[in-house]
């Protein structure tokens, strides 16, 4: 299931930057944060939904590291900057080897999500904002809804601030898939404006493993 949420990931990083999206343009979005994630996904299907849990780190633009620590059945590691993409997945047993996919991210793309959410929450080209009582509508314009294959984001926020929300309250972000699967990240414990160093978004094989 971890690799659902990572594939959506990929898809919102296919989509080049244009220059005037190389700086956040809007204050709602920080120019880092670390947060503690959890992950529910839900089946188009059978409607089940199974939730795991980690750590998510963004910077501007482009950066993110999304580290799942539980249930150990679903452990992975995604680190993706500018230039490269990792995905690793821990071994089952010790003595075995995990498994590591690295590509450019010229070819896996941009992470664009966090990216675009640079032009704040006002609608623009890329999509159109729609307010309700303590959440965002984000609904993308026909061009990114291809690209993205996401019906619709919301951003759910811990109180209602109608027209100045701010990104710390943000609660939770539901991603509504094209083939009406549904994926809802819970986020807490949000710090803004993180200064990571160098070489936090480079993978380095975790200690004992």
């Amino acid at each position: 299931m971890i690799k659902n949420l990572l594939l959506i990931f990929m898809v919102l990083l296919q989509i080049p930057l244009t220059l005037a999206e190389t700086s956040s343009v809007n204050p709602f979005l920080p120019q880092s944060f670390s947060a503690e994630m959890e992950q529910i996904i839900t089946s188009s299907i059978t409607g089940n939904q199974v939730s795991s849990y980690g750590k998510i780190d963004y910077k501007f633009r482009g950066h993110l590291k999304i580290d799942i620590t539980k249930p150990e059945s679903t452990r992975s590691l995604f680190v993706s900057n500018p230039q490269t993409t990792w995905y690793y997945t821990p071994p089952f047993a010790k003595g075995e080897a995990g498994t590591l996919t690295q590509n450019p991210t010229n070819k896996s793309g941009h992470f664009k999500f966090f990216d675009l959410l640079s032009h704040g929450l006002i609608s623009n080209d890329k999509y159109s904002v729609t307010r309700e009582v303590n959440n965002v509508k984000i609904v993308f314009s026909n061009e990114y809804l291809k690209k993205l294959e996401l019906k619709e984001v919301v951003l759910y926020f811990n109180s209602d601030k109608q027209g100045n929300e701010k990104f710390e309250d943000i609660s939770k972000i539901q991603l509504l898939k094209s083939n009406n699967s549904d994926v809802i990240i819970k986020l807490s414990s949000i710090t803004k404006n993180v200064k990571f160093d160098e070489n936090y978004f480079v993978f380095i094989k975790p200690i004992n493993e």
